[in-house]
Parts: structure tokens; C-alpha cells; sequence
């Protein structure tokens, strides 16, 4: 769990998704239910939907 007060898509988000496409996996993000999300990366989610997940908690 990342607990920041504003997720960006970091270039060690961007690896760990290409790791996780290559691997044929999925990029869960565990977040604290406060923690907004930076527009470059609520765009890396909609380019790649299925694997990016974000769960609060």
C-alpha cells in the first residue's frame, strides 16, 4: 500500500505496468481511500484498463 495524498503515473508506475503486460499480469495500486489520483494517471488507466487496478482501502 502507497499511502500518498495525490498518486502520479511515476516512471516506476509505468515500468511495473510494462512488466505486468509483458508478464500477462495486472498492476493493482492499493490506495487510501483519500488519496486522488493525478490526471496522467487517470489517463495510463484508460489506456490500458485491464490492467491497471486501483483498490481503496
Amino acid at each position: 500500500m502507497k499511502n500518498v495524498s495525490r498518486m502520479r503515473a511515476t516512471y516506476q508506475v509505468r515500468m511495473l505496468l510494462c512488466r505486468a503486460e509483458e508478464d500477462g499480469k495486472k498492476l493493482v495500486l492499493r490506495l487510501p481511500k483519500t488519496c486522488k489520483l493525478g490526471d496522467d494517471l487517470v489517463s495510463l488507466r484508460r489506456e490500458h484498463p485491464a490492467t491497471i487496478i486501483v483498490e481503496r482501502v
